[in-house]
């Protein structure tokens, strides 16, 4: 049991109630940057981004009520350097403490945004496009239409001496 929760590529952990780590392995620290004693010392609230405390205590309050398990849950969490890295969470409540796997998903998350980004730039660029190809067929329409009512009263004319070519690349 020891080896296995510390040689885990994921992290682990065992939390209790009152929002601090009991336990938690080496993956957070490569992970987070922050030792097992740094993170066990905190709430682990003071890890979470500011714009995730209120979804992620929600979330944990639901857990303690319902006694289910969490099978998939995002949030960020602060890394010693500052940044933050976005954590997929599983947890299951059992006894007195939760106990929770979680990995880093920012990599995954980061091509999401991308995708995202680049979705919302070929849509304006879609739009644009067709702005541009309504301006120009709306542009051409009046010189098309003169240049057709010309070529028809041409080819109309009875007193045109067109030959059977010409007649041909004026229809």
């Amino acid at each position: 049991y020891e080896r296995f929760f510390s040689v885990s590529l994921d992290m682990f952990c065992i939390s209790s109630y009152d929002g601090h780590f009991k336990k938690v392995n080496g993956a957070f620290e490569e992970v987070l940057g922050f030792s097992a004693e740094e993170l066990c010392t905190k709430s682990y609230l003071d890890f979470i981004h500011p714009d995730d405390i209120e979804r992620t205590t929600k979330e944990v309050e639901k857990q303690l009520l319902t006694k289910q398990k969490v099978l998939s849950f995002e949030n960020r969490y602060r890394c010693k350097d500052g940044t933050y890295k976005w954590l997929s969470w599983k947890s299951s409540p059992f006894g007195d403490f939760m106990y929770a796997a979680a990995r880093d998903v920012t990599e995954s998350k980061m091509a999401e945004e991308e995708i995202k980004n680049a979705k919302a730039a070929l849509e304006i660029a879609n739009r644009e496009l067709e702005s541009f190809s309504y301006s120009v067929a709306h542009d051409l329409r009046a010189p098309t239409r003169t240049i057709l009512g010309f070529s028809t009263m041409a080819l109309e004319d009875p007193e045109s001496s067109f030959g059977e070519q010409a007649k041909s690349h004026l229809n």
